[in-house]
């Protein structure tokens, strides 16, 4: 215990100190450093008394370390972060702009950029670890989430590009809003310190292969990329045995090897065609090839700064989703579409940054977690609009037309946003393996 003189100018210091978690940071730390110079002091051949008063003094005015300790222990805010975010917010306007100015797309496409920013402070303001502390709840959602979505029809449902989503009160649910309860759940499951080896391998394979069996019925191969690669990063980043992390990753790489030869030995006809078409288009101009052939027409005639005619509007049906850099390329120009594509890579690297900077293994998670799910979209909507993949439904992030989705990336940036605000906070010593 410390003395009543340690008490009161500790008191003095925490008075100053606005965050309540700051103030038990700095108790501790100066607590060990003045019983350390007590000891050291009395070692030297002085009284108990005169130890603590020395220690005390050596400390200095208690009111301006309590101020310098504030600014270095408060929530701080990545306004560069938020800035970049509000500017590609803003610049998402433009497939509104370009293919259709409509009165109610517009005000949508406002109502759907002001609830993000709404959105991605609330989730900053709010620490993450409550979150994760209720994985177990996140999990059990998301097992709601796939039992209903094989058993509820009707209204509750929508059919859109081949595709069945949850219809709710007039909006459409996207599938990413079970990837975000699926990842908060995961970081609780990988940093859960009660599990043993046997139950945290037969968890994993429950918890990997129940989402992707439910992904692949809706034909969300995106989604089943994304979280797999989710998946083994968080596997590989987090606190658990070395041992335990080859097991998994054995076990499980094992089934998704089988999962794609099966997929392989299983492919439909028509699937086999639309490979055909992406590898040779100009064999298959009249059928699947016909896409690639118009965007590489489409891609060829853009210029530096744009073209304000819409000729090839009717023949891009994703224009304001998946095909949006086509679009912004002809009608916004390279230099707007190289433009929106630096801001991005700028939030990724800013993004980054902040993880490196990171001890806390539960922070590390949720960052690399969120990057890899800001960043796998962004590259396979990249690759696509270069010609380097397949034709697939995968959205250029926070650019692309679509308020859910807007919102989905919103609360990742703003949890990421929430580590960020506390990173003061983090004790040193948390990656050890259990």
């Amino acid at each position: 215990m410390s003395s009543n003189g340690f008490r009161h100018f500790l008191s003095i210091v925490k008075a100053q100190i606005r965050s309540k978690e700051g103030r038990s940071l700095v108790e501790k730390e100066l607590l060990s450093h003045l019983h350390k110079s007590k000891a050291a002091d009395i070692r030297a051949g002085k009284t108990e008394q005169e130890a603590e008063r020395a220690a005390v003094e050596r400390m200095g005015s208690a009111v301006k370390l309590g101020q310098q300790m504030n600014r270095l222990h408060r929530p701080k805010i990545d306004w560069w972060l938020i800035l970049l975010v509000t500017c590609l917010l803003l610049f998402s306007f433009a497939p509104v702009w370009f293919i259709d100015i409509q009165s109610i797309r517009v005000q949508m496409q406002i109502a759907s950029v002001l609830l993000s920013l709404i959105v991605m402070f609330a989730f900053m303001f709010i620490d993450f670890r409550r979150w994760v502390k209720l994985w177990k709840w996140f999990i059990a959602s998301a097992v709601i989430y796939i039992v209903a979505y094989f058993v509820l029809h009707g209204p509750f449902k929508v059919m859109l590009n081949g595709k069945e989503y949850f219809h709710v009160f007039g909006i459409t649910v996207p599938h990413q809003i079970l990837l975000l309860i699926l990842f908060i759940g995961l970081i609780g499951f990988f940093t859960y310190q009660q599990l043993s080896q046997l139950k945290l391998i037969s968890l994993s394979l429950v918890l990997l292969w129940v989402p992707i069996f439910t992904f692949q019925w809706n034909l969300q191969w995106v989604l089943i990329i994304q979280y797999v690669s989710l998946f083994f990063i968080m596997m590989y980043l987090s606190n658990i045995k070395k041992k335990t992390k080859k097991w998994i990753a054995a076990l499980n790489g094992g089934a998704c090897i089988l999962f794609i030869m099966f997929s392989l030995f299983s492919i439909k006809p028509y699937q086999v065609e639309r490979l055909k078409g992406f590898l040779f288009p100009e064999n298959h101009a009249s059928s699947y090839g016909y896409m690639y052939m118009k965007m590489k027409e489409i891609i060829g005639a853009s210029s530096w700064f744009g073209e304000p005619s819409i000729p090839y509007l009717d023949f891009i049906p994703e224009a304001h989703t998946t095909f949006v850099l086509v679009m912004l390329s002809y009608n916004g120009g390279w230099l707007l579409t190289i433009f929106i594509v630096f801001i991005y890579l700028l939030i990724i690297g800013r993004l980054c940054v902040s993880f490196f900077k990171v001890n806390d293994i539960r922070a590390r998670l949720l960052m690399s977690g969120g990057l890899l799910l800001l960043f796998l979209p962004f590259v396979l909507n990249i690759l696509l609009f270069l010609g380097f993949i397949p034709i697939i439904d995968v959205n250029f992030p926070l650019i692309s037309y679509g308020g859910s989705e807007k919102i989905y990336y919103s609360v990742l940036i703003g949890l990421m946003l929430s580590v960020y605000r506390r990173k003061a906070f983090y004790q040193v010593g948390n990656l050890k393996s259990r």
